[in-house]
């Protein structure tokens, strides 16, 4: 079994339900983005995870993070 950097806490919040949203608020650096992927990657279905932000762009999240496009499919025009 694949060992979890999750805490059990927020990996049962996402477990309890479909549909679940959780807001990470933080200073900039302290590795909130980081953090977001971490909990996607384990807690989604492939290619079912959804990250949200206002402030960069998904090539840049692309280019800096690739693994993500395994969990967050790239918008298709």
């Amino acid at each position: 079994m694949k060992e979890s950097n999750i805490p059990s806490e927020i990996k049962s919040f996402f477990e309890s339900s479909s549909g679940q949203t959780l807001l990470i608020k933080g200073k900039p650096g302290t590795g909130k983005t980081i953090f977001a992927f971490e909990v996607l990657k384990e807690v989604c279905d492939e290619r079912n995870g959804l990250y949200f932000s206002t402030r960069v762009t998904p090539e840049k999240l692309y280019a800096f993070f690739p693994w993500i496009r395994n969990i967050i499919p790239e918008k298709t025009s």
